[in-house]
This record gives C-alpha cells, structure tokens and sequence, in this order.
C-alpha cells in the first residue's frame, strides 16, 4: 500500500510540473544599447504570440546619456524589426531569454546597427535576405514556366540556405535560429510564386475569366499544397501575411460566381473589404483567423478612412476576439475613425472660417489680399501627410502664442478635390481654429515657387506674412518648437 501510495504521490507531482512547464510565461527578452539622443525614438515590432507585422509595433525612448531599453515578452522563435524616423530598418530573430546589446551609429538612413549577442553572424546575414517582395518580383515576373520559375526560385533559396548551413555547422548559430530561417524562405518563396500568380491574373484579360481559370487554380493549389498556411513556424514569418493575402486575393478573383464586370463597383463601395475577410473566415482558423484579421483591420483601416464595412469588420473582431492582444494596436484607428463620421456630420466653429470660392486664388499674392493689415502664421498642410497631423498635437499651445502676438492663423491645403470631405472632416477632428483655403493646381505650383526646391514643397512648411502682406519668414518654425517660434515672432513681430 505504502509503495503504491507513494507512485500515486509520484505521479501527481510529475502531472503537476509538466502543468507548470506547459503554463510558464513567456520567456522575456532584453535589448539594451546606444543610440543618438537627437534620434529621439526606436520604433521596433511586437511579436504576437509569434506573429509579425509592421502595424503591432511601439516605440522605445532614448536617455539623454543616448541609452535604451526594450523588453518583450517572448515565447517561441520571432522576428522583430527596429526603425529610426520611419526609414531605416533593421530585422533580429529572437528566441526565448535572449539578451542583446545593439549600438545605433549615426542618423536618418545612414545608420549602422551593431550587434552583440546570440546568433551575431546569422543576425548579420539575415539582413541581407531580402527585406522586400516587391524587388524580388521583378527577378522573376518573366518567366511564364511554372517549372523554370520554380527551378529558380529552389536555386536561389538553396544558396541562401547553404550560408545558414555553414554557420550551423561552425556553431556560429543555435539549430533553432536555423530552423527560423529555413521556414522563413519557404514562406518567402511561397508568398513570392502566390503574388506573381495574382499579378499575373490582374494583368491578363480577366473579363475571360472562365477560361484561363482552371490554370490558375491548378498552380495555386500545387503551392499551397507544397507550403501549407497551417504551419505555427510559418506564422512566426515575417511573410506569412503577404503570403495569406495574395492567396486571398486570388481566391476572390478564382471564385466560380466572381463577376469581373462589377470589380470597379466592388472597389468604389467597399466591399472587396467584405469579400476578402469572408473568404478568410472560410480558410483560416483559430490563431491564423485572428492574426489575419487583425493585421488586415489594421492595415484597411490606415488606408481606407471612414468605411462602413470596415467598421462593421472590427466590431465583428471584437465580439468574435474578446481578449485579443491585437486589440491593443487596431482599437485607436477605429475610434479615431468613429470620431471622424460623427464629426462629418457636425457643423464648423463659429473660431474656424472656410473661405468661399477659394477655387479662384491662382497665387500666394491673391491668397494675401484679404488680409492686408494682418499679420498671418501660415500652415502648408495635406490630410495625407503624417508630419503634419504630429503638429496638430500642439496646435492650442501655439495659438496661444500667436494671439499673445496679435498673429491669426491661415491653413492652406494641399488635398486634391477627392479628398475634399476628408479634409473637411480633418479641420473638424483637430479642432483647426482659423481660416481655411484649399490650393488648387495654380496656386500649388505658386507655393512651390516660392518654396524654391527645383518644384517641391516638403510639408508641413509654415510661413509669418506682416500686415502689408509681406513674408518676412518663408520657413517659420513649426508649432511644436514653442521657445523658436516664440523668439521668431519677438524679433520679427511681423511689422517689417
């Protein structure tokens, strides 16, 4: 009895620690370094239960003494990726309990990452794979022959494997990390053949669908069937999404009832939205569903303002994903979108003056002549440009100090007439107190002139007019630099 007791005993405690191992929290990863503190921020990507995309990301503040620290909490082999100013990249694979030191060197685009830490030399080699498809579709968009793109491809994926295999074999890089990378070219290659055939489609005589059909399908099928979606390594690809939403896509187009005469209606109304996520709750599932979804949401979101469908997608997320950590990084683009509609439908301030007829000003001079005897703060904006919605942020500290200066306020647009009810909605979200004029082609290529850049004007730019309609500053400083701008208009104070 006693023996038998005690294997029971024996038993329970085992169940007990394999329950412990299999419910243990996510190893966490440190990163650590240096970078210019005139860079301000690192931006780098979130793993998700291992799943990448651009849109789940945040962003790490560097010390004035130029340190940084990111901690993520990480549970299986993924891919982050850091970015300075939103243009210089940098990718690192991690696994579980990693710790590294990365040291930025320089600015802008011309930055250097080095680092120290687990797998260096595979790190190193990883960036120089390919950090775009688009590129590498051009290698490859003339070849007809499934088999000889085929041959091509499993030639130039076994050459960069081989690289990886020597640093395995020199034990310069952990099996694991291998492993990563070996699926990450698959998914690669497989996202590359799945968008040609979808590129290859639109750019054939689609109206004769029914025709050229079953060819498609057939060599999609054999892709699919060779690098299935259902695999959780290749989840963790930095691919995997461009490689579900071409196939997606495709899907659409292959469909037996797809309609090629109504697609440009389907596009204008919004409801390729509604075609593409239904048809990936028919293949996907479970985590695959919910990373799909939400990258899409959010990537929609971004680019298609203030769609019905759209947001009856997240509220469906919502209930169907109750506790999604995705949530966290789609949430605010639909609130902020929700703000927009119920915006659209509210009238303008009495503070924010829209100026009729504002078609008919064909230069800056014929702008300033209704307001001769004031003095002006000028904003040269576009809905479309990011920079210029940051600024916005410190539109109320800064017409405190023009009104402290006897300055008003004037916005000129440079939206197209398409996004006139954008921009509308846009003066209406940010609360733009002032008045209001939407260039048209003329009075555009006047600004430029006067921004003198060989034709270009880099926005958001902001000029200070005097009250004989003089610029005495063609680039003021922006609303965010209080103490700059604040000593521009106590030395010029807009008189000369």
């Amino acid at each position: 009895m006693n023996m038998k007791f005690q294997a029971i005993i024996t038993l329970c405690c085992l169940n007990l620690a394999i329950q412990n191992v299999n419910s243990q929290a996510p190893a966490e990863v440190y990163i650590s370094g240096t970078a210019s503190p005139s860079i301000g921020v690192i931006e780098y990507s979130i793993p998700i239960k291992g799943a990448y995309h651009e849109g789940f990301a945040s962003k790490a503040r560097i010390s004035p003494h130029g340190r940084f620290l990111i901690k993520l909490a990480c549970s299986q082999t993924s891919i982050i990726f850091f970015k300075i100013d939103d243009q210089q990249k940098h990718l690192m694979v991690i696994e579980p309990g990693d710790r590294f030191e990365l040291n930025i060197v320089g600015e802008g685009n011309k930055c250097n990452f080095e680092l120290e830490g687990p797998n260096e030399a595979g790190q190193v080699l990883y960036n120089q794979l390919p950090k775009t498809g688009q590129l590498a579709l051009g290698l490859y968009q003339d070849d007809t022959s499934r088999v000889s793109l085929q041959l091509k491809m499993n030639s130039a994926k076994r050459n960069e494997l081989s690289q990886f295999e020597k640093l395995l074999n020199s034990k310069k890089i952990t099996k694991t990390f291998y492993n990563y990378v070996k699926a990450d070219l698959d998914c690669y290659y497989a996202t590359l053949q799945t968008q040609l055939l979808l590129r290859r489609l639109l750019e054939a005589d689609y109206t004769n669908l029914a025709t050229i059909a079953p060819s498609f399908r057939q060599v999609l099928q054999k892709t699919v069937s060779e690098y299935p979606f259902t695999q959780s390594k290749f989840l963790s690809s930095r691919w995997w999404y461009d490689y579900a939403d071409a196939y997606l896509g495709l899907e659409v187009l292959l469909d037996k009832d797809f309609q090629p005469a109504v697609m440009g209606n389907v596009i204008s109304y919004g409801l390729d939205h509604t075609l593409r996520l239904n048809r990936a709750k028919q293949h996907f599932q479970g985590q695959y569903l919910e990373f799909y979804l939400a990258a899409y949401l959010h990537e929609a979101g971004l680019a298609d303002q203030n769609n019905e469908y759209l947001m009856t997608a997240f509220s469906q997320f919502k209930r169907s994903f109750k506790q999604s950590d995705y949530l966290q990084f789609i949430t605010p683009i639909y609130e902020s979108l929700a703000l927009k509609q119920q915006l659209e439908q509210e009238g303008f301030s009495d503070q924010i003056k829209m100026v009729d007829g504002f078609e008919r000003f064909n230069n800056l001079q014929e702008v300033l002549k209704p307001f001769k005897g004031k003095k002006l703060y000028i904003d040269v904006w576009a809905t479309w440009c990011y920079p210029c919605m940051v600024e916005f942020q410190y539109i109320e500290q800064t017409r405190k100090i023009l009104q402290k200066e006897g300055v008003e306020m004037l916005f000129i647009s440079l939206d197209s007439e398409a996004n006139h009810e954008r921009w509308k909605a846009m003066i209406k979200e940010y609360n733009l107190e002032g008045t209001h004029i939407r260039a048209n082609e003329a009075l555009k290529s006047d600004l430029a002139n006067t921004f003198n850049r060989q034709g270009r004007i880099f926005i958001p730019w902001y000029l200070m007019v005097n009250e004989r309609g003089e610029i005495v500053r063609s680039f003021a400083n922006k609303p965010s630099d209080f103490s700059g701008l604040e000593r521009q208009l106590s030395a010029i104070q807009l008189k000369k």
